[in-house]
C-alpha cells in the first residue's frame, strides 16, 4: 500500500509542485509536504530520518515560529531523480515530510548550511560535486545560483538581516567575504580576507553582529592538513558590509595535523576545537577563551580514549542558564569489519560560559553505531533555544547491513513519568532528590485537578534557566527527571503553579 501511495504521489508531483531552475539545478517546492517517514517500529531513542547513507554532509535548524525542525540532506534516496531534499518534523523527529527537492541525481551535493533570518525565513546553502554554491529559499521555493569555483563555503546571518558569505576559491588560496541585504538576491560588497588561508568556518550567534572566523593558514595553493589555524573577528558595521575587529592571530600553529576544525562564539566564550594526529591516534582538543575570542588558553583534550580515534565533530552554542557550547563527536576503534556500539559510539558533552576550559564527562548517546565514510557527512547538531535546553544529534549510523540518518533529542528534561493512579487529595510539590546533586535530580509533584501546570527553574537571580513543564496535565501524581548538566555550580529554585497553587523550594548542584 505505502508503494502504491508513494507512486501516486510521483505522478501527481507537476500537479502540487513549484518548480525553479537555475543553472544545472533545479528546485521543487512540495505544497503540500509529501510524507516521508516514520517511527513507529523503531526501538530506543534514536529515531530515523532517512533510510539510506547520505551522500554530502548535512545540516538542519529549529524554527520556534512552527515548532519544526528542518534538515537538509544530500541523499538520492529519499525521493527519486533529487539529489538533497529538505526534511520537516514538527514531533522531534518521530515523523519526516518532505519540503523541498534539488535535481538531478547525478550532481552531488558535498555540503550544505542551513539558516534561519531574522524574519523567521528559512535558507539552505549547497555546494555541489562541480564547485557550484546555490541558495535555496526554502519557503518560497526559489533557487538561485551564487557562483562557481568555489572549493568551500561557510555562511551567517545578522541582526539586521543580512546574509554574509564566506567562500574559498578553487585554484588559488583566496577566501573572499560577500554580504547581501536581501538573503542573496544581489550582493553589496565583496572582500578580500586574505589570500593565504583555505577553508573558512564562521560563528555568528542569533543576535550578534559579530563573527569568528577561523581558516587554515594556507601559504600554497595546494593545502595540507599540517597548516595551522588562524582566527579573526569581523563585526557588521552597515546591514551587508563588514569589517576585521581587532588582529588576525595564529593561535593553533602549525607542524600537527588537523583533520577537522571549528569556532563557535557566544556572549564572553569562544571555543575552537580541531583534531590532532593521523589514523590511529586522532584525538580531540579545544582552546577555549573568556574575552570573546581575543584571547585563548591551552590546549584541553576532550576525547583520547586509549585505543581510540575521536574525531567528526559539531559543536553549537546554547542559551539554558547562562550559556555555554553543546559538542557531539565520533570515536572509533578502527576494528576490522562492520562498526558496532562497542566499538563505534556517538558522545556529547558540554562547557558552561563561565568555565569554558571544563567539559563534562562525556555521555554515548547513540544505539546505532556511527560509521566512516569518504562521503564526509559529518555528524551534526541543531538548537532549539529554547528555555528546556533542547537540542537534537544526528549521524549516520548502522542497522544491520543498512546505513541510516538518525536523530537524538537532547533535553534538560529527561523524562515525566506518572505515579500510580490515585488522585491526590491536594496540590504538593516535593523537595527534590537527591539534593545537593550532580548532575541529575528527581522533582516530585500532585495534582488533584486537571490543569495547565508550569514547573520552571530559576537561578539566585530569578532569571529562568529552564522550564520542565509548561503545559496541560491531567489530575495525578508526577515525577520529573531534570538533568542539570549543562548548569554551573550553584543554588537553584524551583516553583510549581498549577491554577492558584505556587510552591517554591531550593535545590544545590554541586560538580
Amino acid at each position: 500500500m505505502r508503494s502504491k501511495l508513494f507512486v501516486l504521489l510521483l505522478l501527481l508531483l507537476p500537479l502540487i509542485s513549484t518548480v525553479y531552475s537555475q543553472s544545472n539545478l533545479t528546485g521543487v517546492l512540495h505544497n503540500p509536504e509529501i510524507p516521508y517517514v516514520g517511527n513507529v517500529a523503531e526501538w530506543g531513542s534514536d529515531l530515523v530520518v532517512t533510510s539510506t547513507e547520505s551522500r554530502g554532509r548535512n545540516s538542519g535548524v529549529y524554527r520556534s515560529s512552527n515548532s519544526s525542525i528542518y534538515v537538509a540532506v544530500s541523499d538520492t534516496n529519499v525521493l527519486a531523480a533529487n539529489t538533497m531534499n529538505i526534511l520537516r518534523s514538527s514531533n522531534n523527529g518521530a515523523n519526516w515530510s518532505i519540503v523541498y527537492s534539488v535535481g538531478p541525481a547525478s550532481i552531488r551535493v558535498l555540503k550544505t548550511k542551513m539558516l534561519l533570518m531574522a524574519n523567521d525565513s528559512l535558507y539552505c546553502v549547497l555546494q555541489t560535486d562541480q564547485w557550484g554554491l546555490f541558495i535555496v529559499s526554502v519557503l518560497s521555493g526559489q533557487l538561485r545560483v551564487f557562483g562557481l569555483g568555489y572549493r568551500d563555503f561557510d555562511v551567517h546571518v545578522t541582526p539586521s538581516n543580512s546574509m554574509f558569505l564566506w567562500a574559498d576559491s578553487l585554484g588559488s588560496n583566496n577566501i573572499f567575504r560577500y554580504g547581501s541585504t536581501n538573503a542573496g538576491i544581489s550582493w553589496l560588497t565583496r572582500g578580500n580576507v586574505t589570500s593565504t588561508g583555505a577553508h573558512p568556518r564562521v560563528y555568528c550567534p542569533p543576535g550578534s553582529d559579530t563573527v569568528l572566523l577561523n581558516y587554515l593558514d594556507a601559504t600554497a595553493i595546494t593545502d595540507t592538513l599540517l597548516l595551522g589555524i588562524r582566527s579573526v573577528r569581523y563585526r557588521e558595521t552597515a546591514p551587508g558590509t563588514a569589517a576585521a575587529v581587532g588582529s588576525f592571530t595564529t593561535p593553533i600553529p602549525a607542524g600537527v595535523p588537523k583533520d577537522q576544525f571549528a569556532g563557535v562564539k557566544y556572549r564572553t566564550g569562544a571555543w575552537i576545537f580541531y583534531t590532532t594526529g593521523t589514523t590511529g591516534s586522532i584525538n580531540l582538543n579545544c582552546i577555549a577563551s573568556t574575552d570573546a575570542g581575543v584571547t585563548y588558553g591551552a590546549p584541553v583534550v576532550i576525547g583520547s580514549l586509549p585505543s581510540r580515534d575521536e574525531y567528526w565533530f559539531d559543536a553549537q552554542h546554547y542559551t539554558f542558564g547562562s550559556g555555554g557550547v553543546d559538542l557531539i563527536y565520533y570515536s572509533d576503534t578502527l576494528q576490522a569489519g562492520a562498526p558496532t556500539n562497542a566499538t563505534d559510539r556517538m558522545y556529547y558533552t558540554s562547557a558552561a560560559i563561565n568555565t569554558p576550559g571544563t567539559f563534562a564527562a562525556s555521555t554515548q548517546f547513540s544505539e546505532h553505531a556511527p560509521g566512516w565514510s569518504a562521503n564526509g557527512y559529518i555528524p551534526f547538531l541543531v538548537e532549539y533555544y529554547d528555555s528546556g535546553g533542547d537540542a537534537a544529534a544526528f549521524w549516520i549510523g548502522q542497522d544491520g547491513a543498512n546505513k541510516r540518518l538518525y536523530m537524538d533529542r537532547l533535553s534538560a528534561v529527561t523524562g515525566i513519568s506518572s505515579n500510580g493512579n490515585e488522585i491526590p487529595e491536594k496540590f504538593n510539590l516535593s523537595q527534590n532528590y537527591p539534593n545537593p546533586f550532580n548532575p541529575v535530580t528527581n522533582i516530585n509533584f500532585s495534582l488533584p485537578k486537571s490543569g495547565f501546570v508550569s514547573l520552571k527553574v530559576y537561578d539566585v537571580m530569578g532569571r529562568e534557566v529552564a522550564a520542565l513543564v509548561n503545559k496541560d496535565m491531567n489530575a495525578g501524581s508526577y515525577k520529573v527527571d531534570f538533568d542539570a548538566s549543562r548548569l554551573s555550580t550553584g543554588v537553584y529554585f524551583y516553583r510549581l503553579t498549577a491554577g492558584e497553587f505556587t510552591d517554591t523550594k531550593k535545590l544545590m548542584l554541586i560538580k
